[in-house]
């Protein structure tokens, strides 16, 4: 049977302080991707939708949009560049 080992209160809160600045950061991130979301023509918004919200695979998405894999794939990949830069832009603004 395994012992569980519990950390000591000096090293929970020295976890709990390192957390903060983390939870912030991912708030922030997470604002700036919806926002980022909103911007997106209605296409590449559907494409994200269809992918993470509605949980299809990209063999049903090239189905339902009459498109090959490849072409799926791709447009994704656009998407998601579109997507890293404009956080990135929002993060930059932020810190600036």
């Amino acid at each position: 049977m395994r012992r569980i080992k519990l950390l000591s209160d000096e090293a929970l809160e020295s976890l709990a302080e390192a957390a903060v600045p983390i939870s912030a950061e991912l708030s922030e991130r997470r604002t700036a991707l919806s926002d980022c979301l909103k911007k997106l023509p209605s296409s590449d918004h559907d494409l994200i939708r269809q992918k993470y919200f509605e949980g299809l695979s990209v063999g049903e998405m090239s189905i339902r949009l009459g498109r090959s894999t490849h072409a799926i794939y791709r447009e994704l990949s656009k998407v998601h560049g579109l997507l890293l830069r404009c956080v990135k832009r929002a993060s930059t603004e932020v810190l600036s």
